[in-house]
């Protein structure tokens, strides 16, 4: 059996087992695992980049530019993406927000010719293309990435505007989340920083390293991997995320999908700032649309805006 097919058998089975009985002393375990069977492209990455050397150009701002992706294009992408996307533009100003597309991706990402390789022979996923890509374009030109199925409410972009935020940000949650390997102490799907910044050149370096050596990803979350074993070692890295970090909610909405509808969810989203930010999915059951008495059907009404949900 392949190590890609261990790895994700092995977190089938724990996570099946810890919805029965706590099993974080062995996800602690599969992590190490994970890491180990990356060592030897951790070693090759550090002859470029040592993690644990710290950045020289601190106190930067970080440049107002943001960054989504819809691979398809919006004219495509679902209602949902679309108006996370219109909302971006209307909280950022359109001439801020750069959407990467498969037409465009080329004028602001610069790949190597294996990875476009691997990604038109199938071998490399467009959620890790998407992955490479983001911090390749954070590398070059810095700002932040905001996945296209992330949205968030008028309270947290008042946290964001006043927010000082100097060489990185990420949502950072003091709630950490044994089940992954980030323990939610940092997120790729709301990250910025300084172009140049460390952590964007390892995971840059490391990508053009990793599929010379590999042909496909040995773990979905191999991002995150990769951060895990950066965060680890590098003190300031490490620091900054702990400095970031507050109480978090962003998966609630989606875990009340099928539940019936209550306006106190949309009234948490609204009005505190740990519910303010929440990543969504497009990726649901349509029939459950039909079932009116569900957030999923009342958030599909309004147009996935939770504007409209004010009081």
């Amino acid at each position: 059996m392949s190590k890609e097919k261990i790895i994700t058998l092995s977190r089938k089975i724990l996570n099946k087992v810890d919805r029965v009985y706590s099993q974080e002393k062995f996800y602690n375990l599969f992590f190490n695992y994970i890491r180990f069977n990356l060592k030897r492209d951790f070693k090759q990455t550090n002859r470029f980049f040592n993690p644990s050397t710290n950045q020289l150009n601190q106190n930067k701002d970080i440049p107002y530019k943001f960054w989504t992706m819809w691979w398809q294009g919006i004219e495509a992408a679902p209602l949902l993406v679309k108006n996370n996307i219109k909302k971006l533009q209307q909280y950022f100003g359109k001439q801020n927000v750069v959407v990467i597309t498969k037409k465009n991706y080329k004028e602001y990402a610069n790949l190597s010719k294996t990875i476009i390789d691997r990604f038109n022979s199938g071998d490399i996923s467009h959620a890790s293309l998407s992955d490479i890509i983001r911090f390749n374009i954070l590398k070059i030109y810095g700002g932040y990435w905001i996945d296209s199925t992330v949205e968030f409410s008028d309270t947290f972009f008042n946290y964001f505007s006043n927010e000082k935020k100097v060489d990185f940000f990420s949502i950072c949650n003091k709630n950490q989340n044994y089940h992954n390997i980030s323990f939610s102490r940092w997120t790729i799907w709301f990250i910025g920083g300084i172009p140049n910044y460390g952590l964007f050149n390892y995971l840059d370096k490391f990508y053009k390293i990793y599929y010379s050596n590999h042909s496909k990803s040995i773990d979905y979350f191999l991002t995150d991997d990769v951060i895990s074993y950066y965060y680890m070692n590098n003190f300031a890295y490490r620091q900054k995320c702990e400095d970031l970090a507050q109480n978090w909610y962003p998966y609630f909405i989606v875990s009340k999908f099928n539940s019936k509808f209550k306006m106190d969810y949309m009234s948490r989203v609204n009005d505190k700032l740990e519910y303010s930010i929440q990543k969504l999915t497009y990726k649901y059951d349509m029939s459950e649309i039909a079932q009116k008495k569900t957030t999923l059907y009342n958030l599909s009404i309004k147009d996935w805006d939770f504007d409209k949900f004010k009081n």
